[in-house]
């Protein structure tokens, strides 16, 4: 058929008036959100309409819109962290405007607030796991948080932030719902905007004597608007096996519709140690036969090897003269700017911070090092061997594309250089020296020092640094086709660039082993996480009463890791590199992660007070090797659900145990109903239990992966 400009004409006519039709029925639903009790507007409040996937969030004077509806009566529902939920009905009509203002009333606790899950926002009655939201934005405002580890502590039950030293930089340990594994780590993992994270406690290939950097501390609090912790073994369905000592899930700050907003904050402060050290004793003796005068402990004297005639004690760590505790300065300065209008918002920030911590070289010590040396002036690094500088820079961009299509692209970069002492566990450490010093102050012959192993000229001399650049990014989007249908995909990078230096130049530092020999050491880690998740979900009534979430999604995550070892021993004069050593070693690993997981929740609501989740997972990883099955793992929720069916039929071989391969026919019958839980991480998936419900009887089998 031959198409005329007139029919073309009369096609578009056509079409435009059944878009104008399509538009006349439908309307909007626009109000405002304050607080209840002062009247004030509340930004960042969620609004969305009971029953569907619509919904949006309250700009900077606490306003917001619902375009585009269909003409009906909906329920709109507003929530906010701090705050009470909040509902109420209204009626769309065609082209008109229905205004409907909430007040919320600020609690402690509530069950309507949303939280992050891997299955995208939920309220929190609706969340079979236990989850625990921290309102990290209004936190940073009223208490004194200096790191990730900081922002934890005492916000919440069985949640444990152990500090692994006190100098300033040195790691911390989360632990949640105590110690899971004697072998494998207890550490929870790590999202951040739905990119999982590199989060190693100890992250440094360097003796130090057991303290170490930790990467969560790259995580500026900042940047930081909730933070959610998904207690339990259950989060395994839903973000894999490694997930079994928990999961942090941290959502950065997003710019909100209205005029830009600026915000400049600065702080400073002081470090000092408050301990109380103990004071060192010496008993001073003599020989029976010669007279010398030796140091006579209380054994020495009972066995009649000596005899006590006087006592001397001396603080090393708690007298001014010789104590390494000075006092510490911390800074921080930064810039926030966000904004946007109802289509795009933005959040962009910067921020630099320097903390150098109380440690510090006696002076006494100083010129007393200085004079062997032959120079004026120590490196500063000596005279200060604590410091951590860093800078964090964040730009976070959302936008509707279409009312359907949402999407949010979020980086983050962090560059920080950290210098540590020798401490802890360590016989070159400081603060050993000064517990087990000598009980006298000064130096006499061959009794040494006042200090136990080394003095504090020798021991930081020895410099042990990390050098930091990290990129975090991710691509979020967001595809609601139907009101009822929602489809998210996430693909993010987590992308470390860590190198690790130790120092020690010739004829300087503490006599052990060769050190003074000279020794350098250059470890450079390349360390990358790659995060694709994608999944939909599917809201429906079925009936008055009763509702149905259906969600299914699989994940992609691979972790490749590099790194390049070198190392110099016996340095000429002025050496400073591994190429100048006379003994040469060097060393590259490199390591390639792949897990591959699918999973699929069912969540049941009567009367919107009651829940009934199921989940079914499964994962295959490339540590299991060729020819070995894939993990899977169910959930259960309130009320408790089990999963039905039949234990596998044969056991694998143990590769690393000499034990025959149980029959099948040997095995105990299983019942009909039986729960699957996996115990381990994701490289060791032989630990399986089966158990009934009524928790009567168990076995267990599995195979170890090759390594």
């Amino acid at each position: 058929m031959r198409l005329t400009s007139g029919t073309i004409s009369l096609l578009l006519g056509l079409c435009g008036a059944v878009a104008t039709v399509a538009q006349a029925q439908q309307g909007t639903i626009a109000g405002a959100v304050t607080d209840r009790v002062a009247g004030t507007p509340l930004p960042g409040a969620r609004v969305t309409l009971v029953g569907t996937n619509r919904s949006t969030t309250s700009n900077q004077e606490g306003r917001y819109t619902l375009s585009a509806l269909k003409v009906g009566a909906y329920t709109v529902q507003v929530s906010l962290i701090g705050y009470g939920a909040a509902s109420n009905t209204a009626t769309v009509t065609e082209g008109a405007i229905e205004t409907l203002d909430f007040g919320l009333k600020a609690v402690a606790v509530s069950l309507d607030a949303l939280v992050v899950t891997a299955t995208g926002e939920q309220r929190g009655r609706e969340v079979a796991n236990v989850v625990t939201n921290i309102n990290a934005a209004q936190l940073v405002q009223e208490a004194p948080v200096t790191n990730f580890g900081d922002l934890l502590t005492g916000r919440t039950a069985n949640v444990q932030v152990l500090p692994s030293a006190g100098t300033v930089g040195a790691g911390t340990r989360i632990r949640i719902r105590g110690l899971n594994s004697v072998s494998l780590s207890n550490e929870p993992i790590y999202y951040v905007d739905g990119v999982r994270m590199e989060s190693t406690s100890n992250s440094l290939s360097v003796g130090t004597g057991g303290q170490a950097f930790s990467r969560i501390n790259d995580i500026n609090p900042e940047e930081i608007e909730s933070v959610e912790i998904v207690k339990g073994p259950s989060a395994a369905t839903l973000y894999g096996t490694q997930a079994a000592n928990g999961v942090v899930r941290i959502t950065t700050k997003r710019g909100l519709a209205g005029r830009t907003n600026w915000n400049l904050y600065s702080e400073a402060g002081i470090l000092n140690d408050r301990n109380q050290y103990p004071t060192n004793y010496f008993s001073w003796g003599r020989q029976p036969v010669t007279n010398a005068i030796i140091q006579c402990p209380s054994t020495f004297s009972v066995s009649g090897l000596c005899s006590i005639d006087s006592l001397t004690s001396y603080n090393v760590l708690m007298n001014p003269a010789t104590s390494i505790n000075g006092t510490g300065f911390r800074e921080q300065t930064g810039l926030q700017v966000s904004g946007g209008s109802e289509q795009v918002q933005y959040f962009v920030s910067g921020e630099y911070e320097d903390e150098l911590g109380h440690i510090r070289m006696p002076s006494a010590e100083y010129s007393r090092v200085a004079q062997e040396r032959v120079v004026t002036d120590l490196p500063y690094t000596q005279y200060r061997p604590n410091d951590v500088k860093k800078v964090s820079m964040r730009s976070n961009f959302q936008a509707q594309l279409r009312r359907n299509v949402d999407v949010s692209l979020k980086t983050g970069l962090v560059m920080s250089n950290g210098r540590l002492p020798q401490n802890d566990n360590n016989v070159t450490g400081i603060l050993p020296s000064g517990l087990f010093g000598r009980g006298f102050f000064g130096t006499r012959g061959s009794f040494g020092s006042s200090w136990g192993f080394s003095r504090p000229g020798e021991v930081f001399a020895i410099l042990s640094q990390q050098d930091i650049t990290r990129l975090t990014g991710s691509f979020n989007t967001t595809w609601r086709p139907t009101a009822h249908i929602t489809a998210r995909a996430t693909l993010g990078l987590d992308h470390t660039n860590r190198v690790d230096r130790q120092f020690q130049a010739l004829d300087e530092g503490v006599f052990f082993s060769n050190f003074r020999s000279g020794r350098v050491s250059d470890n450079r880690f390349s360390i990358n996480q790659y995060t694709v998740d994608v999944n939909a979900s599917g809201n429906y009534t079925l009936t008055p009463a009763i509702s149905s979430k259906t969600t299914a999604g699989i994940q992609f995550l691979k972790e490749f890791n590099f790194g390049v070892t070198a190392s110099g021993n016996i340095l000429p004069p002025g050496g400073k590199t591994v190429s100048g050593g006379s003994i040469k070693t060097a060393g590259e690993a490199t390591a390639i992660t792949i897990t591959l997981g699918a999973y699929v929740e069912q969540v049941f609501g009567y009367k919107d007070r009651l829940f009934l989740t199921g989940a079914l997972r499964t994962d295959d990883n490339s540590a299991f090797g060729p020819g070995s099955s894939r993990t899977s793992r169910s959930s259960r929720a309130r009320p408790r659900s089990t999963t039905c069916g039949s234990a596998p039929r044969t056991a694998r071989r143990d590769s690393s145990r000499a034990r025959p391969t149980p029959r099948a026919s040997s095995l105990p019958r299983p019942p009909r109903c039986v729960e699957v839980t996996f115990l381990g991480s994701s490289s060791d998936p032989s630990a399986t239990r089966f158990s009934n419900r009524n928790g009567r009887s168990s076995w267990s089998w599995g195979s170890t992966p090759d390594s």
